[in-house]
């Protein structure tokens, strides 16, 4: 599966409203809340006689918002919209973490729910 494909899936499965979905970097005139994922690894799945199954990967997602509360519900909607699309056999969460940021263009502090996952995708 290719990194586009992959990221088209994630584009697919993630349908928040009022919620700017995107790869790697928020731009500074982008409005919260807002998701952003980026790619830590991938491949397929091996089983122990050397076949090929499913692509997975790990991704970790960013979830920003005006506070802390929202910031973490943005994040729990986030896991139930991939859990529950079909492009993915399972999605696990493998760790969450928690920051505030506040710089530059940002006159209102940013609270940083992020997300470590791994993927499983169905094709």
């Amino acid at each position: 599966m290719s990194f586009a494909t992959a990221n088209a899936t994630i584009y697919a499965a993630i349908d928040i409203a009022g919620t700017v979905v995107t790869p790697d970097i928020r731009n500074r005139e982008t409005q919260i809340p807002a998701v952003l994922f980026g790619l830590e690894d991938s491949g397929p799945t091996n089983d122990s006689t050397g076949s090929i199954g499913p692509y997975h990967s790990r991704y970790v997602f960013a979830c920003l918002s005006t506070s802390r509360i929202l910031a973490d519900a943005l994040a729990a909607e986030v896991l139930a919209d991939l859990a529950a699309s079909a492009s993915f056999v399972s999605v696990h969460e493998s760790s969450r973490s928690a920051e505030i940021f506040q710089r530059g263009a940002d006159t209102v502090p940013v609270y940083v729910t992020e997300l470590s996952t791994t993927l499983t995708f169905a094709s």
